[in-house]
């Protein structure tokens, strides 16, 4: 599997800082976030981020948007500014309910969804939703439900851990979104005193080993990872190890 991360892990870095972390990293890739990294009608600095990209080997895996399926949104910037930037897919967020809260929030979220995957699709780009709290994709009967309402073959769905559930419902949660998957954020939390505690990516090495071959069954995810502990570049380089392990490039692998 392709492994990279995305750049919200660091808002504060340049998009020069970045490229030079993914290449010290050995990233094969980048999620470039349009909140601050390339934000949507920049069309002069995506052409140079993709130039940049280019020229230092680095796939990129998708323009992570805060487009929501909302009424409104301008989401022709954001499709053109993907295509200029030369990312295949975007990333997006299902609305801003929980589906519990949601009434009909849903069919009106899945309906916009289907106007901009149809619109994605004119620009040859596939969509991929935010597996997120707070959010239709909170649950897996809720994504599958907006998946299937949107009822667009070129809009997927990302997947994360909740750390507020456990590994095996974690599991059941790859299994159902099955080849429905885009790509998945990886990283490592604890929820605890109504907290969620960033952790070292090693720590959950086994569990990741785990989503990471189910989630292959049915997909062949992109492997992104997202936020470090204490949004430090000696703890990213260190879990950009255990991420290059885990798809198969690591050490572990090439002893054997």
């Amino acid at each position: 599997m392709r492994f990279g991360f995305t750049t919200v892990t660091f808002r504060k870095k340049s998009p020069e800082e970045i490229i030079a972390l993914a290449k010290t990293a050995g990233a094969e890739g980048v999620e470039w976030g349009g909140d601050v990294h390339v934000p949507p009608g920049d069309t002069a600095l995506a052409r140079s981020i993709r130039e940049a990209c280019d020229r230092n080997g680095l796939e990129i895996f998708s323009y992570g948007s805060y487009l929501r399926g909302l009424p409104g949104e301008d989401y022709e910037a954001v499709l053109e500014t993907a295509q200029l930037l030369g990312a295949p897919m975007i990333r997006l967020w299902a609305g801003n309910m929980a589906p519990d809260k949601a009434g009909g929030h849903l069919d009106e979220i899945a309906g916009n969804l289907k106007k901009i995957a149809a619109a994605a699709d004119e620009y040859g780009i596939r969509l991929g939703l935010e597996y997120h709290r707070g959010t239709l994709t909170q649950t897996k009967e809720s994504a599958l439900a907006l998946l299937d309402a949107a009822g667009a073959e070129n809009l997927l769905c990302y997947w994360q851990p909740n750390p507020q559930l456990d590994f095996e419902e974690h599991l059941r949660e790859i299994r159902a979104i099955g080849p429905r998957l885009a790509n998945l954020h990886v990283f490592n939390w604890r929820h605890s005193w109504g907290r969620d505690l960033r952790l070292p990516l090693g720590a959950a090495k086994k569990q990741w080993g785990e989503y990471i071959r189910t989630a292959a069954e049915n997909a062949r995810p992109y492997l992104i990872l997202e936020f470090v502990k204490g949004d430090s570049v000696k703890n990213f380089y260190a879990d950009m190890q255990i991420l290059k392990e885990l798809a198969g490039k690591g050490a572990d692998n090439e002893a054997g």
